[in-house]
């Protein structure tokens, strides 16, 4: 499942001659004594360094690549280096397990790199410098705590192994992994091949390439791996670095595969090192996650906020893959050190632009809590795949577009494919559905009992749905030509087949489906007008205005609408004009009842300068006016059996008996319309 394709070394110097490093190995006991255990005396005169813990590695100084000095896109500098020379700083896995953040500064030339860490270490970090420098390294720890080691660059050191992926006694290894060698420096490309992956100590046939950086090597075998065997990464000590010195010690690694293959993964190759653009403030992620041929999801996350020290971490439930790069990603909380309830489930989103040395960073948006944010569930997240949202946290504060930012340092790898998405139903074979506008446009749907959030349109000026007859397809206002100026659209239950059905100057808006779906009303410019629900054709206006909010009656002879804020009725063809309520408030957006008995509609009441909107139910001649003491603001609309009404409090979706009571949330929104067919929740069903 690697994405990453060997590459030619490109290192200014890649060896040295055989007296230069003859001189260093002589060298070598001198700077030993000279700089105590690496730590100490040589510190330019800024005096002693704090001692690094076991693990600490910094190679010798090594030229400077040719293309940047910062290593395998772990980082990125502000200043590009002005030496030709660099080191490699490096920290095994289980260093420092509750580590977030490694800030790596060369006392002497002032400059600093930070690196993301994941499982306690962090990969070979490229850092100016010379033999003799003194480095600090700051470690940010979860609970807002800081870590500072230090060390002396080496004249001569020889690498080591800094870590193997999978890791020493990992076990259920999918059949189809790769192998990877982290080493503490740039490698000769001309050893590589010495490493080997071994069976019952036989040589498993496959290629080894040697990265771009040199600092990994990767084996792909030639072909899946045997179930339940036992396998050995080794690398021997003969393998050497870019000068022709060899490993401090040879490495055999041992790992266990399963039963399992791998048929996508998305992970972070590098852990993600990324900056929240509304603050300012650092945080990592990493993640590994794979999708086994038996449709089974492994994987977990963990994510650490650099000013705070929160570490939230948690298992991987479900991704989805679009576009080859692109990946959708659903979790659980399982542990978070600031006290979030475990359980909580979170999504992002990321894109893979390719390896780090392409030049262009990958993206990823912010962790989303999906019910907070009204995503619904992880499975929900994954299979619907937004592209935006109708409430989350968003950075410009209008926009709900599922923003991505460029990773400051990191490597994420998005490989193989997903299931395509199931089909969506309509509401007539699975249970009735309610469609509404985002809080910043736009039209989604979710089923009547909260669950299966999706969007259907795109544009932000798109809102107030209205369903036909038969649930397969809404009507909706549209601010696409002009913003503002509105035109009505037609399209499918599951947003395909749009089309416009007005156009011009004139502002339309509100439109209400006849019940035989030939004809639909709708507001234009503030009169009430009808035309053909099929092309648009044919438009008769039927009242002078200022008229809004055209509601038809079950059995299609009448329309109630609003006027002078009161409600009144008419026949269909624009006659017979009867006034239903007479205050005291002042009453807008009618909905008939699906048995054509009642009318919904919204009261508003002034007293003493404070404005109080009730939700309030009338029967359909006006009389038995009962206000629900329901707090709402807009349309209300009916559910299929009549029993329940959803409304809009604000930009919150609730639902609630007819009579006032078992309100319950859905989500974020307003301007909902209820689909006239599909089957009802559980009354005692609870939202998400």
């Amino acid at each position: 499942m690697s994405k990453h394709p060997g590459m030619s070394v490109a290192y200014g110097t890649t060896r040295e001659g055989a007296a230069v490093r003859a001189e260093r190995r002589v060298r070598r006991r001198i700077v030993t004594l000279a700089c105590v255990a690496l730590f100490g005396a040589c510190t330019d005169g800024v005096g002693p360094t704090p001692p690094p813990p076991a693990g600490l590695l910094v190679s010798n100084p090594v030229p400077a690549p040719a293309t940047t000095w910062a290593s395998g896109g772990a980082v990125r500098s502000a200043t590009a280096p002005t030496s030709a020379e660099v080191v490699y700083v490096s920290l095994p896995p289980d260093s420092i397990p509750d580590g977030g953040i490694a800030r790596i500064t060369n006392i002497r030339t002032g400059a600093t790199v930070q690196v993301a860490m994941a499982n306690g270490g962090f990969d070979p970090v490229a850092v100016m410098a010379h033999a003799g420098d003194s480095l600090t390294i700051r470690v940010e720890v979860e609970g807002g705590g800081l870590r500072t080691l230090g060390l002396t660059v080496p004249l001569v050191r020889a690498p080591v192994v800094v870590r193997t992926q999978p890791p020493p006694r990992k076990r259920d290894v999918p059949l189809n992994s790769s192998v990877v060698v982290v080493f503490s420096e740039p490698m000769s490309p001309s050893t590589a091949a010495r490493i080997q992956l071994l069976r019952d100590g036989a040589p498993v046939s496959g290629t080894a390439t040697l990265s771009s950086n040199g600092l990994r090597v990767t084996i792909e075998p030639s072909a899946n791996l045997d179930q339940n065997t036992d396998y050995v990464v080794s690398v021997p000590a003969s393998v050497a670095d870019l000068s022709g010195d060899s490993l401090q010690e040879s490495v055999a690694a041992e790992f266990t595969t399963g039963t399992t293959t791998a048929v996508a993964s998305v992970f972070t190759a590098l852990p993600a090192l990324f900056i929240n653009p509304l603050r300012n403030e650092e945080r990592t992620f990493d993640f590994d996650a794979f999708l086994d041929a038996d449709g089974r999801v492994n994987g977990s996350w963990s994510l650490f906020y650099a000013a705070s020290g929160v570490r939230a971490s948690g298992h991987v439930t479900c991704f989805a893959i679009a576009d080859g790069n692109a990946a959708w990603v659903g979790g659980v909380v399982d542990y978070d050190n600031s006290g979030m309830t475990p359980a909580i489930e979170q999504g992002w989103r990321l894109v893979d632009n390719g390896p780090p040395d392409s030049g262009v960073a990958d993206q990823l948006s912010f962790v989303y809590a999906l019910a907070e944010d009204d995503f619904g569930t992880a499975q929900n997240w994954c299979a619907t795949r937004p592209m935006f949202g109708p409430s989350a946290y968003f950075p410009n504060g209008d926009s709900a577009d599922l923003k991505l930012f460029n990773l400051s340092g990191g490597d994420l790898v998005v490989a193989g494919a997903t299931p395509s998405p199931p089909p969506w139903l309509p509401p007539g074979v699975g249970m009735s559905q309610i469609a509404y506008t985002a809080p910043s446009g736009r039209i989604w749907v979710r089923r009547a009992d909260g669950t299966g959030v999706r969007a259907l349109t795109t544009d932000t000026g798109d809102s107030h749905p209205a369903w036909s007859p038969d649930g397969l397809k809404l009507a909706f206002h549209g601010e696409r030509a002009t913003p503002g100026n509105g035109d009505i659209y037609v399209m499918n239950y599951d947003g395909s087949a749009l089309t416009q059905l007005t156009s011009g100057p004139p502002d339309d808006r509100e439109p209400a489906w006849s019940p035989d779906g030939s004809r639909m009303a709708f507001d234009r410019d503030g009169t009430i007008q009808v035309m053909s629900a099929v092309d648009g054709s044919g438009i008769q206006q039927l009242t002078a205005g200022p008229d809004h909010h055209p509601s038809w009656s079950p059995d299609g002879t009448k329309i109630a609408f609003a006027h002078a804020h009161q409600i009144y009725v008419m026949n269909a063809d624009g006659s017979g004009v009867n006034q239903l309520t007479t205050g005291p408030g002042l009453d807008d957006t009618p909905a008939w009842s699906p048995d054509g008995t009642r009318i919904a509609f919204q009261r508003t009441m002034i007293d003493d300068g404070n404005v109080f909107r009730d939700l309030t139910v009338m029967n359909a001649d006006g009389t038995g006016v009962i206000q629900l003491g329901i707090v709402f603001y807009g349309q209300p609309a009916w559910s299929p059996d009549g029993k329940e009404i959803v409304y809009a409090n604000v930009r919150d979706l609730s639902t609630v008996n007819a009579d006032g009571t078992g309100m319950r949330w859905l989500g974020k929104g307003y301007a909902p319309a209820w689909s006239p067919v599909g089957t009802m929740p559980s009354r005692s069903a609870t939202v998400r």
